[in-house]
C-alpha cells in the first residue's frame, strides 16, 4: 500500500484502470481458476498499513510522575 501511494497520481490511476477492467469481465480468475472477487461475509478486512511509530493517545509522557512507580 505505502509503494502505491508513494506512486502517487499514475499508481492510483493505474489501480483504477485495473478495477475498471476487473468489474467489467464477468470470466476472470485467478491463476488456479479461483474467483477474484469474493462476497463480503468471505472475508475479513484488516488495516493494509501497519503504523511505523506508536503514539500514546492519553498524551501522559511520564506516567510514573502521575501514579507512582509503585502503582504500576
Amino acid at each position: 500500500m505505502r509503494e502505491l501511494f508513494a506512486g502517487g497520481e499514475t499508481s492510483l490511476e493505474a489501480a483504477r484502470k485495473a478495477l475498471d477492467h476487473a468489474l467489467g469481465n464477468n470470466s476472470l480468475s485467478g491463476s488456479d481458476g479461483e474467483p477474484i472477487f469474493n462476497s463480503p461475509d468471505e472475508v475479513t478486512l484488516r488495516a493494509p498499513i501497519v503504523p511505523r511509530k506508536f503514539f500514546h493517545a492519553a498524551g501522559f509522557q511520564n506516567v510514573d510522575a502521575i501514579v507512582g512507580h509503585e502503582g504500576r
